[in-house]
């Protein structure tokens, strides 16, 4: 779908939803912020913006809680939805039987086009290192430039999903949006520092027992964090995912995954990779899905079930890709 189809299509809309995926990271939230500032103080829309989740650790020193709107979503409420940075509607979580009834749909996201597609209209580029990427241009139909709290939104999106531009998705075009947002005003150090900088003494505490509780495989580790550790330490299961981009720093470990026990048999399971190994496949055998480098699966069951599903998986993916033997 070209740029100015989907912009037309969203001018046409009055009252808008937009919608993230469950526990909203800086992408999302920077993505559907951004876009809805521009919508109601440039076009004078009435936006409102959903995600299954509060906004967590960090990320609040740049977004607002208040800002995700708390009332009852029903999709017949409005003439336009816009779901972001979601490739599903699994990933929308307790909106997604709404949101599957609605007759009018954009989806602006990064990652790849999951059937059977729920959008009637889609704007979709792989290649992007984030959505924020995608919002920045769409937004280039809508104004000449973006105000410091919208650089500030989307540089934080680009920042996150590109862990400060030391991953492999990042592009020129991803330096050189950054790059404009940085001289639109974004406020480079309030997101260098929120998002990497800045962690609660639990959050710390939390850390250590992550890495104690690392197991080395053949080519790969895994962290399992319980209910059990969260609640002993009584901090939140917020950011754990980070620990499997840590954990591949380590020499020889080409895959890595963090569980996470989000409830009773409930689990998230990150997984992450260096530049030539996918896991989107090992993610997706799971049920969930991602990047080549970064995905993400829930799993449900006991820890030991789970634990065995992943290790299974991740064993089945080397194999696959000529990593391990059998």
């Amino acid at each position: 779908m070209k740029i100015k189809s989907i912009a037309n299509a969203i001018k046409k809309g009055n009252k808008i939803a937009i919608l993230g995926h469950i526990s909203p990271d800086p992408d999302c939230l920077g993505s559907a912020f951004s876009l809805k500032e521009i919508l109601v103080n440039q076009l004078g829309k009435n936006v409102f913006v959903f995600a299954d989740g509060e906004i967590r650790g960090g990320d609040k020193q740049i977004f607002n809680n208040e800002e995700l709107n708390q009332c009852e979503f029903i999709s017949s409420d409005y003439d336009l939805l816009i779901v972001v940075d979601t490739p599903n509607l699994k990933r929308l979580g307790k909106f997604s039987k709404e949101v599957q009834k609605h007759k009018n749909i954009i989806k602006i996201d990064h990652h790849t086009n999951e059937e059977p597609e729920f959008a009637h209209k889609i704007m979709i580029d792989v290649s992007s290192a984030s959505t924020s990427e995608l919002i920045y241009i769409l937004l280039s139909e809508f104004t000449q430039k973006v105000s410091k709290k919208i650089a500030t939104y989307l540089y934080a999106g680009i920042s996150a999903d590109t862990n400060s531009f030391l991953n492999d998705n990042v592009t020129p075009r991803c330096m050189s949006i950054a790059s404009k947002l940085f001289d639109n005003g974004a406020d480079v150090l309030l997101v260098n520092n929120s998002h990497f900088k800045s962690i609660t003494r639990s959050q710390w505490d939390l850390t250590k027992l992550a890495y104690d509780k690392a197991e080395f495989y053949d080519k790969f580790a895994i962290i399992l964090i319980s209910q059990k550790d969260i609640k002993k330490l009584q901090t939140s299961s917020d950011g754990t995912s980070a620990f499997a981009n840590n954990i591949l720093s380590v020499e020889g470990v080409m895959v890595s995954c963090v569980i996470t026990e989000k409830n009773l048999k409930t689990f998230s399971c990150s997984f992450r990779s260096v530049y030539g190994i996918t896991v989107n496949k090992i993610a997706s055998a799971l049920g969930g899905g991602g990047h080549k480098q970064a995905s993400g699966a829930i799993i449900t069951g006991s820890i030991k079930e789970v634990k065995s599903k992943v290790i299974a998986q991740i064993k089945k993916g080397l194999k696959e890709q000529g990593v391990i033997n059998d």
